[in-house]
């Protein structure tokens, strides 16, 4: 991963030029660095899910944060299926 972040971080300037933000959004956030914290990685905003998505839907921080550490709650199952892991609190 850190080998990608320089390549990242030139994305961004580039796409900051071309991307328009949302109403009342802001694109001039911080840049990435030399590596990944927990901090660069926001939650999908609900409005852009699925009506009924469940609420742990989005946001992976759960799988970041369990041992070992997982890099995002999903897995493909074949080439057609995705399968959505939900953090052990959800009913």
């Amino acid at each position: 991963m850190t080998a990608m972040m320089p390549a990242y971080h030139s994305a961004i300037i580039q796409l900051r030029d071309v991307v328009t933000p949302d109403a009342g959004g802001d694109n001039t956030g911080p840049n990435y660095t030399t590596g990944m914290k927990e901090i660069d990685y926001a939650p999908i905003p609900r409005g852009d899910l699925g009506f009924g998505a469940p609420p742990f839907l989005g946001d992976d921080k759960w799988a970041r944060l369990t041992r070992p550490r997982r890099a995002n709650g999903i897995k493909r199952s074949g080439d057609h299926k995705i399968v959505w892991d939900a953090p052990d609190n959800q009913p």
